[in-house]
């Protein structure tokens, strides 16, 4: 069966994540990295796309693009491909690189895409790689030159007030918790990411000593943002019933 074709709706803003298939590495070289990169700034200016925001760490990409073209499925399709042989005939490796097609996201609102553009340049830190200023392989350091960026900065600098304005935004954690939801579930990975978001590792550690008002708030608070009773039994270690008892879905 033909797969539907993705909906572009008016904003034209996205959140995109590639995975390595089977979450094989990605960039096996410096060369690997550069490749993508190249291929990245060809295929967007080549289907009209502007690029946001990128990461790329060594199994997936994060790109935030702004596709007025709707041409975003044709760009990656291309981006893909090429690299995807690239990195075969460069690293002996058969078959497929990606899995299978990209997760996107549709970017709805300004504070979504304020956090979207955050999350993309926190990865590194948020896997404990290094900070986000000290890796090499995102565009954080082309909003510090955007003289000599390609990326599309303007929209970012007029929504925090500025360019003087982007290293304290990107510190900045009133804008709460985000979590690429490209598919319906949030992933078992991220669940604990989120839940320390929420309530801290020091609360989430004591969630089940709590008062009831207290801890009923904390099981919802973890519900809304998406965790299943499984999830929320594993980072909390309290059981599904009592969770059921307090929450709703």
């Amino acid at each position: 069966m033909p797969r539907k074709p993705r909906r572009l709706l008016d904003t034209g803003y996205y959140h995109i994540v590639l995975k390595g298939s089977g979450n094989q590495i990605l960039f096996e070289s410096e060369g690997d990295y550069r490749k993508f990169l190249s291929y990245l700034y060809e295929f967007a200016a080549r289907h009209k796309l502007q690029l946001i925001a990128w990461c790329l760490m060594s199994n997936h990409v994060h790109l935030v693009v702004l596709d007025t073209a709707q041409a975003l499925s044709s760009c990656i399709h291309d981006l893909a491909t090429a690299y995807a042989v690239h990195f075969n005939r460069c690293n002996g490796h058969s078959g497929p690189v990606f899995d299978g097609r990209f997760h996107s996201v549709l970017i709805e609102s300004d504070e979504q895409f304020l956090s979207a553009v955050r999350y993309v340049h926190d990865n590194p830190q948020r896997a404990s790689i290094c900070s986000a200023s000290d890796y090499p392989w995102s565009s954080y350091g082309e909003y510090l030159h955007p003289e000599s960026s390609q990326v599309k900065t303007d929209v970012l600098f007029d929504l925090i007030g500025g360019k003087e304005r982007y290293e304290a935004f990107l510190s900045d954690d009133s804008y709460g918790v985000y979590v690429f939801r490209g598919t319906s579930r949030l992933k078992d990975e991220d669940a604990i990411i989120v839940a320390k978001q929420l309530l801290g590792s020091d609360e989430l550690s004591k969630l089940r000593s709590l008062p009831t008002e207290q801890r009923a708030h904390g099981l919802q608070l973890l519900r809304d943002a998406g965790l299943t009773l499984k999830q929320v039994e594993r980072v909390t270690g309290i059981g599904r019933g009592i969770i059921s008892r307090y929450t709703h879905a």
